[in-house]
């Protein structure tokens, strides 16, 4: 999909040729998603997307691991506000949280609402970024106990440390 993207952007592929990728493939990663059952006693892992951040692909593919290593997935799309996703923790007493951050790589307005949910919730509570622009944020990332993710190993490996 980084591929498609930056033939968009250049100019050659149109917008109807990234949104039938794009619909193509996150059709498949969902149906990965659902492939599995977790258990009746399996912890919740809340996925989603920061405000502005338009893009869940890599939020599906989260939500597809995490699946298939025995979470239940509270998955909530795209562009979700701080509250909201504050919300779902509670509801679902969710020990961890993953969010996707793919663009831009240099966003006041994210460093602030990166601050705000770590802020509102418990220091228990993992939060787990990765995505295409997350090593952009590495140094807030860092200062608020964020682990950062570049691959699906160490996606695994922070998920199994929130795990109780």
């Amino acid at each position: 999909m980084h591929r498609i993207g930056d033939m968009w952007h250049s100019g050659e592929l149109r917008v109807v040729h990234e949104h039938t990728a794009h619909s193509v493939v996150s059709a498949f990663v969902s149906s990965l998603k659902t492939a599995y059952s977790p258990s009746a006693d399996a912890s919740t892992v809340v996925v989603a997307t920061p405000s502005g951040q338009l893009h869940d692909l890599g939020a599906l593919i989260v939500a597809a691991t995490a699946a298939s290593d025995g979470w239940r997935i509270a998955y909530l799309g795209c562009s979700l506000p701080v509250e909201e996703i504050v919300r779902a923790v509670e509801h679902h007493a969710a020990p961890a949280i993953a969010l996707s951050i793919v663009y831009p790589s240099n966003d006041p307005s994210l460093e602030n609402e990166l601050r705000r949910l770590r802020r509102l919730l418990p220091q228990s509570v993992g939060i787990i970024a990765g995505g295409r622009a997350a090593e952009g944020y590495a140094d807030v990332l860092s200062e608020l106990d964020i682990h950062l993710v570049t691959n699906l190993r160490t996606l695994r490996n922070a998920l199994s440390q929130h795990r109780p």
